[in-house]
């Protein structure tokens, strides 16, 4: 993870949640799932081969329960005119509250 990413991270609170908009490889929300981080984390994006290679990404660091991946399919924000449409992409379905 680049120096960027990894100063993010360390500036994120543990167990809040976090939403990885524009996600693209993942390597954020890995990152944190692999460090023990106990929030609901997101990874999304429009594009589905980026996305793809974020779940390919979390399934190789054994993460892949931990973090729910949606293809978001917007071109504006919702409540703009834009729609909040989106689908669920990878393994993860459901994420536990904690």
């Amino acid at each position: 993870m680049d120096r960027r990413l990894s100063t993010i991270a360390s500036q994120i609170e543990n167990g809040i949640g976090l939403a990885d908009v524009g996600t693209d490889h993942g390597f954020l929300p890995v990152h944190l799932a692999r460090h023990g981080y106990t929030g609901n984390l997101y990874a999304s994006d429009i594009n589905e081969g980026p996305l793809r290679t974020a779940v390919d990404n979390a399934a190789h660091a054994g993460v892949s329960d931990r973090i729910k991946f949606l293809l978001w399919a917007a071109s504006l924000p919702a409540g703009r005119g834009g729609h909040d449409s989106h689908r669920r992409y990878g393994r993860r379905h459901d994420m536990p509250n904690t």
